[in-house]
């Protein structure tokens, strides 16, 4: 693959580096198809050695298997401590109940009903096995 790297995308690419960097950063990428947008956000997630994550779509995905996808993203990020880029393109936009997810993770950081008591019992059980091993 070659890329051609030029000083307006390296500004960008910085920007974009520099939020994947930060603890629980997060950002939204805005403008029209084809600038480069998913080319720049999965070199910056390479730089920061995080792995890139994108929900795959299928003819029958819904808002189930939407949150289903969202509850591993966040056992992958808390329990195995793994640093996930998540991509999220207005394309795969099925249901509103996908914007407003994806706006209160960018608000707030979290979706508050997103895990039942038991799932946050397990996580917790799950991340006290996590500090005993070390």
């Amino acid at each position: 693959m070659n890329l051609l790297l030029f000083d307006y995308m390296l500004s960008h690419l910085s920007r974009v580096a520099r939020v994947i960097n930060k603890p629980q950063g997060h950002g939204l990428l805005v403008g029209l198809g084809g600038n480069g947008r998913t080319s720049i956000s999965r070199l910056a997630a390479y730089v920061n050695d995080c792995s890139t994550q994108k929900i795959e779509l299928h003819k029958s995905y819904g808002v189930i298997e939407w949150r289903e996808d969202l509850r591993t993203l966040y056992k992958s990020l808390g329990i195995d401590n793994k640093k996930i880029a998540f991509s999220f393109s207005d394309k795969e936009i099925r249901d509103e109940v996908f914007v407003e997810d994806i706006n209160s993770i960018l608000n707030v950081g979290e979706l508050t009903s997103l895990f039942n008591t038991e799932d946050i019992d397990e996580i917790n059980y799950e991340v006290a096995q996590q500090f005993k091993k070390k």
